[in-house]
């Protein structure tokens, strides 16, 4: 296949080389009208020395067919091209090939509008778009809140992954008109700076902090009530999370990633909570050189399974109870060179089937997209992707935020964090509508934020025999 690609010259970087997996024959036209100012020059210039962004656009590779254009007169696509990806806000015509557009926030222009959302937006969310026919590709994802170029690098790697994910359905694009971004004012400049200060303020006197709560509940939704929650805190030296609950023989074991702040580094725990109230200390049960976190746990043929997140080590692998809950040996790698999180399995319908979240470039990001695979057999069966993967996409409500949850009707729920605002923010609740290799549907039945709460963040739940557990963010001194 051969496409043409148009780009302003601030976008220019060897991501492009990255379109068509590097199996595509590239025309690359840098349009190079327009002079950059000398202050957004020494902006950019400082952000990336401050915040190491700003990957995305080195250009050290020298191949395809790299063009500068003093205007878009000068583009001729022949019509062997068969795509026209257009990453600038210029319109191009008469060139009889099939047009695809890319807005951040419904402008075109990418650049300039990524620098507005960080300057000017009071929100983290941003939505992203590739224009396809009357329809079109949406994702959003949550901007880091002061840095422009950690958040270029975020909007180039998401396009990157939604034209991997939907090259097969691209198709002609319709015109639609152009909306100018709008310059951020001075008091949104202003508050900009503010936000600057607090965050130097946060890093060095603040940090965040999960720690585990739980209640006794026999209703399959949550309804989360701060106040009639039990506590569990750590030391002030770590923090722990993503709690997994197993029930056997009246003991509820919770498992978790536990992170100590020294290293950096999660590690997978389990503790007991006794229905009398008793409560055991959490006991390091797997350790690797590399972090890991999320220990789903489930059964297979009467024999206990985790499947940890491990996309540090590129990989989803499977461990196997030697004595349940408290040796675990390595089983096997289900998935290799994959950037994977909160990997989650569920049996339905006669099927094995495995929700992720799967991060396809460096600085692309897990909270906006829900990948699915099926298999008749979850230990040695082979893995076949969901036809619609991604399935979902968007901060809100794609990765995943504990097991599946079915109730006394044998109604199946799935449940998703919601990073828009922050790294678990929130949490959501979805009644599976249908599920097959060729459709998957869902509706969502209960969401929380935290508006008003305690809390800063809620990004996981657990129902169990009875139990609701959540881990919860705080903020804490150093």
């Amino acid at each position: 296949m051969i496409v043409a690609v148009v780009i302003p010259k601030e976008l220019l970087g060897d991501w492009v080389y990255d379109i068509g997996g590097g199996q595509t024959e590239l025309n690359i036209y840098i349009i190079n009208k327009k002079k950059t100012p000398f202050i957004q020059k020494l902006f950019w210039e400082l952000d990336k020395k401050l915040f190491k962004g700003g990957e995305t656009l080195t250009l050290k590779k020298r191949g395809h067919n790299l063009q500068f254009v003093e205007d878009t007169k000068d583009i001729k696509v022949e019509i062997k091209n068969q795509y026209i990806f257009n990453f600038s806000d210029v319109s191009l015509v008469d060139q009889g090939v099939s047009q695809i557009k890319f807005a951040v926030d419904n402008n075109f222009n990418v650049f300039r509008q990524v620098i507005n959302s960080t300057i000017s937006s009071s929100y983290k969310k941003v939505a992203l778009k590739i224009e396809q026919g009357e329809k079109e590709f949406v994702t959003s994802v949550r901007f880091h809140s002061i840095s422009v170029s950690k958040n270029l690098d975020i909007t180039i790697d998401t396009f990157l992954a939604l034209i991997k994910n939907n090259i097969g359905e691209l198709k002609i694009k319709k015109e639609k008109l152009y909306l100018k971004p709008n310059k951020p004012d001075f008091i949104q400049i202003l508050k900009y700076y503010i936000r600057f200060c607090r965050k130097i303020i946060d890093y060095k006197f603040y940090t965040n902090q999960w720690f585990i709560a739980y209640s006794f509940s026999d209703n399959t939704i949550a309804s989360f009530d701060y106040k009639k929650l039990n506590k569990i805190i750590p030391p002030n030296d770590r923090f722990w999370a993503d709690p997994i609950v197993i029930y056997e023989e009246g003991v509820y074991y919770i498992f978790i990633e536990e992170l100590l702040y020294s290293n950096n580094k999660g590690h997978i725990s389990v503790f007991e909570i006794h229905k009398d109230g008793k409560i055991t200390k959490p006991q390091m049960i797997i350790e690797n050189d590399y972090h890991m976190s999320y220990p789903f746990v489930f059964t297979h043929k009467e024999q206990y399974y985790m499947i940890p997140e491990t996309s540090h080590n590129s990989s989803i692998e499977l461990y196997k109870a030697t004595t349940f809950p408290y040796r675990w040996e390595f089983e096997k790698t289900l998935f290799k060179n994959i950037k994977a999180t909160d990997s989650t399995l569920i049996e339905h319908n006669n099927s094995w089937w495995l929700f992720t979240s799967i991060k396809e470039f460096k600085n692309g990001t897990y909270d906006n997209v829900l990948n699915v695979y099926n298999s008749i057999d979850p230990i040695n069966g082979k893995w076949k992707k969901h036809k619609l993967n991604t399935v979902k996409n968007g901060v809100e409500n794609s990765r995943q935020g504990g097991p599946f949850i079915k109730d006394n009707k044998n109604n199946l729920y799935r449940i998703s964090q919601n990073g828009a605002n922050n790294y678990g923010y929130g949490f959501n609740i979805h009644k599976i509508v249908e599920l097959n290799q060729d459709i998957y549907k869902e509706e969502t039945v209960y969401s929380f934020e935290p508006k008003g709460e305690s809390v800063i963040g809620v990004h996981s739940f657990s129902n169990v025999n009875g139990i609701h557990v959540f881990d919860i963010l705080r903020r804490i001194r150093k």
